[in-house]
């Protein structure tokens, strides 16, 4: 019995102007044979805006992020219940020197 894994993912990129731009990740993940040891399969789409800051030295890039899997290999919080989806969101600050 062959096993098998593997995965892929799309970028696009939009420029809004000097100071925005958003950009959309979409990864598909395939490892129901269990050799990474998820067992499962699963699609990510993560939309994240840039900011540049006027003197260019300061970037800010909010994130939102949702999966989704054939699985329930998401956790939930403390309960440890878990689900087959989950929504994401993060924010990161970059500083350029």
């Amino acid at each position: 019995d062959t096993k098998y894994w593997g995965g892929a993912a799309l970028y696009l990129d939009y420029t809004i102007s000097d100071h925005f731009a958003l950009g959309l990740r979409v990864e598909l993940f395939d490892d129901v044979s269990g050799v990474q040891n998820v067992g499962a399969s699963y699609v990510g789409y993560t939309l994240t805006g840039v900011i540049t800051t006027a003197n260019e030295h300061l970037f800010i890039k909010p994130e939102l992020r949702y999966d989704s899997s054939n699985s329930d290999i998401y956790y939930t919080g403390d309960s440890g219940l878990v689900t087959n989806n989950q929504m994401t969101a993060g924010i990161a600050f970059i500083a350029k020197f």
